[in-house]
């Protein structure tokens, strides 16, 4: 082949170690989304069985364990009153999650919807995200779009995705701490938030709306055929 295509650098990583192919011939480009889409404001009942009400705060959450969901209540537990934590997906131990959150006094303030089946309508309803699975690239161009502040581990993906401003809320993985005081530090800075996240959309609409990511792979065919464009 004379180019080969994947979604993420961790897909590049294992194909220039286990393959050992040259990196001139390893693209990453990202599934190209609809950053325009994800630039609308939900109505506040977007999102099944929940609705957004007056005054609050939303921190949503792309989640890849109950351990994972255990862990980001913990550091949720601090924020003010009016934040509500919002975890959409699947969660075998959603009873266990749930107990944790009364434990912790924060039973009524911790919401699992249940699966999302159009993230992109429903992600413009929160006004802080976090990443704690290190394979979300998806969701986190999303809230990128959206306009959103990322918190996440330095782990994954976001290191590769985020804009730059938004570089000192990540994380190193498995310090709770730091992601606890990432999460304070943002709930309580609504002007950060807003300013990171603009930086964000920026970023989201440069480098992953579908017309780019559509032209990127144009690129990488027409030189696979010899031509300097595919029109």
């Amino acid at each position: 082949a004379s180019a080969i295509v994947v979604a993420d650098a961790s897909a590049a990583d294992h194909v220039l170690r286990k393959w050992r192919q040259p990196a001139a011939k390893v693209h990453i480009v990202p599934p190209g989304i609809d950053t325009a889409a994800a630039a609308i404001k939900p109505k506040p009942d977007a999102l099944s069985r929940l609705i957004k009400r007056r005054g609050e705060l939303w921190l949503g959450a792309a989640v890849g364990s109950d351990a994972e969901a255990m862990a980001l209540i913990e550091a949720f537990a601090p924020l003010r009153d009016e934040w509500q934590l919002v975890m959409p997906g699947i969660f075998p131990g959603r009873e266990e999650i749930i107990a944790e959150a009364v434990r912790l006094g924060i039973g009524h303030r911790v919401h699992l919807p249940g699966v999302a089946t159009d993230p992109l309508k429903i992600v413009g309803l929160f006004d802080l995200f976090a990443a704690t699975a290190v394979n979300q690239s998806a969701r986190l161009i999303e809230a990128m779009a959206a306009g959103l502040t990322v918190v996440a581990t330095d782990a994954g993906e976001a290191a590769a995705l985020v804009a730059s401003e938004n570089a000192p809320f990540l994380v190193p993985s498995h310090n709770r701490t730091a992601f606890c005081r990432a999460l304070i530090e943002l709930a309580g800075n609504a002007g950060l938030r807003r300013r990171i996240g603009e930086a964000n959309r920026r970023q989201a609409k440069e480098q992953f709306a579908t017309r780019t990511c559509s032209r990127r792979m144009a690129g990488i065919f027409a030189a696979a055929l010899g031509r300097s464009s595919l029109t």
